[in-house]
């Protein structure tokens, strides 16, 4: 390896991050295909033994500390700006036309995992709608919009966003006026008495 001060004696650890290499062709490409191997198994919530052979990687600590956990809750949320496919960018103004998509982003933290620190770990949140007038009557309420599920990836031990999850969602109003939205998100991989709404609430004026 040019710039190595050393070879490694059979006794010796290799830093994390440290990739070493055959001088042929052929053997470079073998060792970045095992290398991309365990990144890929690590990122999917497995391991590697000594064999190579791909094993579960779990991380106990997770299911105490999500038993811990207090309900889920908002860290972050925005108007999104349609513009940005990512819908990361906030948007300039609360002002829309009708039947214009009004679409929000947020992150929820403390959101339960089923089979908290073990490969294919699932979450679930269900999304409700509830529309008012700015004076505060009711126009309607929407229940069970979406439900926004999946499986986790994790390592061991998982990063300190594992129960961290965001999400995107949108409505669309037809008839103008002054209105205050809300996105209405619910834990369901929560314990009972912990499966309740978080409010993203956001006025817009539709005209």
């Amino acid at each position: 390896m040019p710039g190595a001060a050393a070879p490694l004696k059979p006794t010796d650890c290799a830093p994390v991050g440290l990739l070493i290499t055959g001088r042929e062709q052929a053997e470079r490409q073998a060792c970045y295909r095992l290398a991309a191997e365990v990144h890929a198994s690590r990122s999917q919530g497995w391991d590697l033994d000594a064999n190579g052979q791909r094993i579960v990687a779990v991380d106990p600590t997770a299911e105490r500390a999500q038993d811990a956990m207090p309900p889920a809750h908002s860290i972050g949320r925005l108007l999104a700006d349609t513009d940005d496919p990512d819908r990361k960018t906030r948007r300039k103004s609360n002002g829309f036309a009708p039947g214009e998509e009004i679409v929000f982003r947020t992150t929820l933290d403390y959101v339960c995992k089923r089979g908290a620190g073990h490969p294919g770990a699932r979450f679930e949140i269900e999304l409700d709608i509830e529309v008012h007038l700015a004076d505060g009557t009711l126009v309607e309420r929407r229940e069970d919009v979406c439900r926004y599920e999946g499986e986790m990836r994790h390592r061991v031990p998982v990063d300190a966003d594992y129960f961290r999850n965001w999400i995107v969602g949108s409505v669309r109003l037809s008839q103008p006026g002054d209105y205050r939205v809300t996105f209405l998100l619910t834990d369901r991989m929560a314990p009972e008495e912990k499966q309740i709404a978080v409010p993203i609430r956001v006025d817009v004026t539709v005209k």
